[in-house]
């Protein structure tokens, strides 16, 4: 089994409710926690505390990546996670453009990107939930 050990960039209250789910997870450790203020990062994270994001990235141990920033921020931490797996909560940029410029690299990479979409306020979605 392959474990993964993750950077975890943001994390506010979406990140608060997605951790218990990917902490319970035997093939995944979390690594270190991004903010990008170095005695903020430590006073909120202690020893997995990170506050430089390309060292971060760069380290051997990370394997996978989650953005749970706000929406504005997604962009500048997908460019430089693509060198690794990625989960960013949607959506995948803040600007149209950001997004079409993202595209050539999604292209050749090889790792696993995966956008956070959530469908549970959809209608359809409520709508099946009563019937079941």
């Amino acid at each position: 089994m392959i474990k993964h050990g993750i950077l975890w960039i943001g994390f506010g209250s979406f990140a608060g409710r997605l951790y218990p789910h990917v902490e319970k997870r035997q093939n995944a450790e979390i690594v270190s926690f991004f903010y990008p203020d170095k005695n903020e990062a430590q006073k909120r994270f202690g020893p997995k505390a990170s506050w430089d994001p390309e060292t971060a990235i760069s380290d051997p141990k990370v394997t996978a990546v989650f953005i749970t920033t706000p929406n504005d921020q997604h962009i500048q931490y997908l460019k430089l996670a693509l060198k690794k797996h990625v989960f960013v909560e949607k959506p995948i940029a803040a600007f149209l453009q950001d997004a079409i410029e993202l595209l050539p690299r999604l292209k050749n990479n090889r790792n696993v990107l995966m956008v956070g979409h959530n469908f549970r306020r959809n209608a359809a979605i409520r709508e099946i939930k009563k019937m079941l």
